[in-house]
Parts: structure tokens; sequence; C-alpha cells
């Protein structure tokens, strides 16, 4: 029996040696893993990637940013951020993918491609001094000549900068605001170019015999190459709160002219309007008071029984009242 068991426990000698052997093997393997280069690990994270095995990517990207860190290399930082960012905008996770972007801009500044998803992220929210900060970076590359109005993406680019600058409050902001719209004009908008559009709405509205579904595609495809032509065109911003029938659409449009073109009491009622209708009851309040006070409101009586209709709404009864008999002292006075 005890021959059989030193038999047993010499059989295992060889087994337990190879075990060692093989940890061996394996520590070195990893020492040698570790000791690869920063460019190896970021181009296994490029790789998966491309693929979408975003996973497998911010394994290796990880890994190629402890090295960066070390060395402090902006260059790799720079595009090992935008990696990570890439993957968590690929898997819809936006938030994250906003935040590594920032961080990839931090170490390079000169990516006009990530400085327009961090704007636009901003802008979204209406955190306009944020977005017009990284609209900037664009608006740089495109006053140099390394990008031009070419696209309705261009066109957009350029009145979101503007917006978020005017919106930001200063008055030197408004006045920049012109400047990078004005930036953006190739040419004049003829008036029988706008007319010519009408006409093509008209004939696509003929073939829908529901008036509510006039064609908003024709609309909008036929008047925003004339925004391209010139993003200041004033009246092209009216025609899009008018032809848009989503209301999200039609309140970012009117959004944009009544910060662009806000001194004219024209831009100002549809933003006014458009807030009354989704609701936004507070908001139109603020913004009807402000034509009031800067004289911008011609007929007083249809004023003031539009604010007591938003006062209604929030509840304020003694104020609407008030207000209508202000409008039926308005009409008695005029006739």
């Amino acid at each position: 029996m005890w021959s059989y068991v030193r038999e047993s426990r010499s059989m295992q000698r060889p087994s337990n040696a190879i075990a060692g052997f093989l940890l061996i093997f394996s520590f070195l393997g990893i020492r040698n893993a570790d000791a690869r280069s920063t460019g190896y690990y970021l181009q296994r994270g490029d790789s998966f990637k491309a693929v979408k095995r975003c996973e497998e990517a911010q394994f290796y990207y990880s890994k190629a940013e402890v090295k960066s860190l070390q060395t402090q290399d902006k260059t790799y930082l720079a595009r090992i951020y935008k990696g990570m960012g890439d993957c968590y905008d690929i898997t819809g996770k936006i938030l994250f993918a906003k935040e590594f972007y920032v961080k990839s801009l931090s170490f390079d500044g000169n990516q006009p491609d990530l400085a327009l998803y961090v704007a636009d992220y901003y802008y979204t929210l209406r955190m306009y001094p944020q977005a017009s900060r990284f609209f900037s970076v664009y608006y740089e590359y495109f006053k140099d000549g390394k990008l031009k109005n070419t696209t309705v993406k261009d066109t957009e680019n350029i009145i979101k900068y503007a917006v978020s600058l005017s919106a930001s409050g200063h008055p030197k902001n408004r006045e920049n605001a012109q400047s990078v719209i004005a930036s953006g004009k190739k040419a004049d908008v003829e008036d029988t170019e706008i007319l010519r559009c009408y006409d093509t709405i008209d004939r696509a509205a003929l073939k829908k015999p529901d008036p509510y579904e006039r064609n908003k595609n024709e609309a909008i495809e036929c008047f925003y190459p004339l925004l391209q032509k010139n993003p200041g065109e004033k009246n092209l911003y009216l025609l899009f709160i008018h032809y848009y029938r989503e209301k999200n659409a039609r309140r970012e449009w009117a959004m944009r002219s009544f910060y662009l073109f806000g001194g004219e009491e024209r831009f100002r009622w549809p933003a006014v309007l458009i807030h009354y209708t989704i609701e936004e009851y507070e908001r139109a309040l603020v913004m009807a008071e402000e034509m009031e006070q800067n004289n911008m409101v011609r007929n007083k009586a249809d004023y003031y029984l539009f604010m007591a209709s938003l006062l209604y709404e929030m509840g304020e009864n003694y104020r609407a009242e008030q207000l209508e008999k202000k409008a039926l002292k308005e009409d008695t006075g005029n006739d």
C-alpha cells in the first residue's frame, strides 16, 4: 500500500512541475503584454471599434490610457478619448460620449467634428453659452476656409452658432451673431425664387385632398437651398415656422427667429404663440411682457386679450379679468 502511495506521489511531481512552468510562462506573457506600446493598444481598440465590438475596444483603450497618462502624451490621449467617446456614441450613451469628446478636445482642440457633437448636445438642452463655446471651434475652421457652407448641415451649424451667441444674453454676442449669419451668405435670395417655391408647394398640395396634409417635404426641400444661399434671409424663418407641422421643429424655428431678429415684432409673436400652443405658459408670458416693455405691441386690445387667455391657462383668473377690462377699454377708445 505504501509503495502505491509513494508511486502516486511520484506520478504527481511532473504535473506540478508543468503547472509551475505554465505559471511562470503566463507571468512572463503578462509582463511582455504590458511592455507593448500605447500604439499597439490604440490600434487594437480602433480595430474592434470599427466592427462595433465596443466592449473589447474599451478594454484596449483603457490599457492605452494607463500607459499614456504615465507619459502625458497629448496626441495619444486625444485619440484614446475620442475612441472611447465613439464607442459610447455607437452604444447610444450620449452623455458619456460627450464627456469623453470634451476630454479629447482638451488635449487636441483641432477636432471640429467632435466640437460639433458637443455643441449640439448643449444646444439641444438650451445651454447656449456652453454650446457657443464649442460651435466656435467649428466656426474658426469655417472662417479660415477649411470648411465651406456647402451642405444643409453647414447651414444648420452656422445658424445654431449664431443663435447660441445671441441667446447667451450679452449685447456684444448679439452683434457677433449677426456677423456669423452674414458670413454664411453666398448670394441674395430673390423674391421670384420664393414665389417659385410657393408654386411648387401649391402644385404638390393639389395631389393631397386633405388641406391639413400640406406637403411639408416639398416646402422644406424648396426653401432650404435658399437658406443656404443666405442664412440671414429673415422671411425664410417665418416660412419654416408656417410649414413645419411638427411642434418641436416649429418651436425651434420660432426661437431662432426670436433670438436672431427679435428686434422686430413679427419675429417675436411666433415664438410667443408657439410656446403658448405647447403649454409653456410662463415662457410665453415673459416674452409677451418684454414686447410691451419694448413698445413692440401695435394692437393693444388684441395683446390684452391674448395675455388674459394666457393667464386663465395659468390659473391667474383675477389678473386675466383685469386685462379683459383693459382690452374692452382699448376697443371702446379706438371706436
